[in-house]
């Protein structure tokens, strides 16, 4: 598989959770996966201890970007929440997936709110 096809698997197991949280709570705390060879993936959270949400993503990307050293580590994503400025200048919150591969692909895709809708 490519590393799109990998990531798109990656992302499709990862971001349903903060759909699910943002339906439930109204906001989600910064979380990732990983996708081992083989198409298992795990879901990683992060100490709940009050640090802010990009220390969070920092110690989240740093973890899994050591990680990628182990062969059996094919992808890994990390799901938080940022604000966008919308083409017409409204601003909204969204979900952004930052997605690696260990062949180099990577893409960040975002999820506005009122597009969860499904």
């Amino acid at each position: 598989m490519s590393g799109k096809e990998d990531a798109t698997i990656l992302m499709n197991s990862a971001v349903p959770f903060a759909k699910q949280m943002l339906a439930t709570h109204g906001e989600f705390h910064p979380y990732g996966a990983y996708l081992q060879i083989g198409g298992a993936v795990t879901d990683v959270g992060v100490k709940a201890d009050g640090a802010p949400a990009p220390q969070k993503i920092n110690s989240l990307i740093s973890a899994f970007r050591v990680m990628a050293n182990d062969p059996a580590i094919v992808a890994f994503a990390v799901v938080y929440n940022v604000s966008i400025k919308a083409p017409d200048g409204v601003v909204t919150d969204a979900i952004q997936v930052a997605l690696e591969h260990r062949d180099g692909y990577r893409v960040d895709i975002l999820y506005p709110y009122p597009l969860l809708s499904g």
